[in-house]
């Protein structure tokens, strides 16, 4: 038997884990690198796709397992949740790599416009 997933469900997931923790999409992503935005998209349906390096890192990070996480069965924590220090997200460090992040992501939005700039400049030229 075929299982159908809609696509939001291991965002649902994801969501449900994170408010358990009681964490922003930063800082659940911090404690497993991934970047909160990339958090923020899965919950919210815009992605539904995720590397198993990072399934891996959320799994051994929070205490849940791989069924759970990408199927909805069994516990979400089956061995209950993890204590983490107080101190653990050092602000500083969490809007540096958020700032790291979307200086990425806008890195890569101007080489795909100067691109774009490129080939009609390129499309001008032949016309003439």
């Amino acid at each position: 038997m075929t299982k159908h997933y809609t696509k939001n469900n291991i965002g649902k997931r994801l969501n449900e884990l994170r408010l358990c923790y009681g964490l922003s999409c930063v800082e659940f992503g911090f404690k497993c690198g991934v970047s909160g935005v990339a958090i923020y998209n899965l919950e919210r349906g815009k992605s539904t796709t995720m590397k198993r390096r990072s399934i891996e890192n959320i799994i051994a990070a929070y205490g849940t397992t791989k069924e759970w996480l990408l199927l909805g069965e069994g516990d979400m924590l089956p061995k209950g949740k993890i204590r983490f220090e107080q101190n653990n997200y050092a602000p500083s460090n969490l809007k540096f790599m958020e700032l790291k992040i979307k200086n990425a992501m806008l890195e890569k939005e101007t080489e795909r416009l100067w691109k774009i700039i490129e080939l009609q400049m390129e499309q001008k030229v032949f016309k003439k």
